[in-house]
């Protein structure tokens, strides 16, 4: 069995259901202490946006409703890269949201505490004056302990400027075609 629903809040001004609702948000949080109550698996929605077009709204209704369904403990999520109040959906919505989902499992996932990652010894010998770049700990772990993204852009500006000035659509227009051959 998986536990759950669609708790759908309406806007009454329009009569259109409100993906990007902090209500949406509360009832899967609902939805997911009762799951844990009943010892089952639940379903949510979340990466859904009420925006008709890929917009800051709709990244920021995405970030938010993924990160609330991740924090709350939501086992399936369904509905994502919806747009438009679940009307249409988008291939660039999903991708974005991949790359969202991609950082909330990173939040999730936290960091490891141990000896090995503390590195006492490697700061001690290191000193104040020094760098850890170079390091072997360093080395053996910037990989897999830091998110990279793959949609997102965080290099400098001049090297974004030299690859076209691309914003976040363009690329996640680029990755769907590649992804779809």
């Amino acid at each position: 069995f998986i536990y759950g629903g669609c708790v759908s809040p309406l806007d009454m001004k329009t009569t259109v259901f409100a993906y990007g609702s902090p209500e949406w948000r509360i009832a899967d949080v609902a939805l997911s202490q009762l799951s844990l109550h009943y010892d089952l698996p639940v379903f949510g929605t979340a990466g859904a946006t009420d925006s008709k077009v890929i917009d800051a709204q709709a990244g920021a209704e995405w970030a938010y409703s993924l990160i609330c369904s991740a924090l709350a403990g939501v086992n399936i999520i369904h509905d994502v890269g919806y747009m438009e109040s679940g009307l249409t959906g988008s291939l660039e919505a999903l991708s974005i949201c991949d790359e969202i989902i991609g950082i909330v499992k990173k939040t999730k996932s936290g960091f490891e505490i141990s000896e090995e990652t503390l590195a006492l010894d490697t700061i001690k010998r290191v000193g104040p004056a020094g760098h850890f770049m170079e390091e072997e700990e360093t080395l053996n772990r910037f990989l897999s302990d830091v998110w990279y993204p793959s949609l997102f852009e965080r290099d400098r500006y001049e090297r974004w400027e030299s690859r076209g000035c691309k914003d976040v659509l363009q690329r996640a227009r680029e990755r769907v075609k590649e992804l779809l051959g």
